[in-house]
């Protein structure tokens, strides 16, 4: 998991820096140029980033216009095409008794 915020690695909880393979610190997570240069960064070294996931409403907006900028889904749509996927691998009835396989 790579990490991205404006605060010090140190204040950082123990168990969240011990989860993290990387933390980038920008200086103000409104500057959205500098959010764009840590996800650069994290792009050119770790490749097509899988996910991008504030875990905050107050950056909506902000989360849905880097995953445009880095043609990253979200959460919610890897979530269902997760689900899509693994209800059409496993043979089921449905409502109309035909079976899906």
């Amino acid at each position: 998991m790579l990490g991205l915020a404006d605060a010090e690695y140190d204040a950082l909880r123990p168990e969240l820096r011990q989860a993290l393979t990387e933390y980038y610190r920008v200086s103000d997570m409104h500057n959205y140029d500098e959010l764009v240069r840590a996800l650069g960064y994290f792009t050119h070294r770790y490749g097509k980033l899988d996910r991008l996931d504030s875990m905050n409403e107050y950056w909506l907006e902000t989360e849905a216009r880097l995953r445009e900028d880095f043609n990253t889904p979200s959460y919610y749509f890897l979530y269902t095409k997760y689900l899509l996927a693994n209800f059409c691998r496993a043979s089921c009835t449905v409502n109309c008794h035909r079976t899906v396989t």
